[in-house]
């Protein structure tokens, strides 16, 4: 039991150092103006902040999220960083799709492990169906208050997140297709799990 802490603890701490590393080098690297990095280290840093505190919160009451869905998480913010100081969103065409995806699958996923987790004092938790919509819908309410954190810092700091008039609508596309394709995989692992227990 020890050895599963000790090992899934190393595990994690060298995820967040990967990031805060990431982080530093967006920072620091001049792909755009200063406020736009600044802008989007600060929205990385968040991400690793609420997940580093809810992964403590959850520890001091005897639960845990499974290391996949914090290394998922990592991922999604490590796409985003990546993208940006190796300048991936302006030369891949479909980079910032695949962020978008990863990111709200990532989201989904804890999301769903937490509701999972705790699904004792949560009524609708017991039916896959509510959980999946309630996953969704959640999901989906994360990623448009994203995109309007993104039109607010380019009113504020005249920076250019929102690229064109496409833009907002194909990120929640994305959004949206990332965090049904999670779910979607979730369903048939159960599925299979019920037919064929491992």
């Amino acid at each position: 039991m020890m050895e599963q802490v000790i090992h899934r603890s190393a595990a994690l701490l060298t995820g967040y150092g990967t990031l805060v590393f990431l982080g530093v080098v967006e920072l620091v690297t001049p792909y755009d103006v200063l406020e736009r990095r600044v802008a989007l280290f600060l929205t990385n840093l968040s991400g690793i902040v609420l997940l580093w505190i809810l992964q403590r919160s959850l520890e001091k009451h005897g639960h845990h999220l499974p290391v996949i869905v914090q290394w998922s998480v990592i991922a999604g913010i490590a796409f985003d960083a990546a993208g940006n100081f190796l300048r991936l969103y302006g030369s891949i065409l479909w980079w910032d799709r695949l962020a978008h995806t990863v990111g709200s699958a990532a989201v989904a996923l804890a999301l769903y492990a937490l509701i999972r987790e705790f699904r004792a004092s949560i009524p609708f938790a017991e039916s896959e169906r509510w959980t999946s919509l309630f996953v969704l819908g959640t999901t989906s309410v994360l990623a448009m208050l994203y995109e309007i954190s993104e039109y607010i810092g380019d009113l504020a700091f005249q920076t250019h997140r929102v690229t064109d008039l496409y833009d907002t609508a194909d990120d929640l596309m994305w959004n949206l297709l990332g965090s049904a394709a999670v779910l979607i995989l979730i369903h048939v692992i159960r599925t299979i799990r019920r037919v064929r227990p491992l």
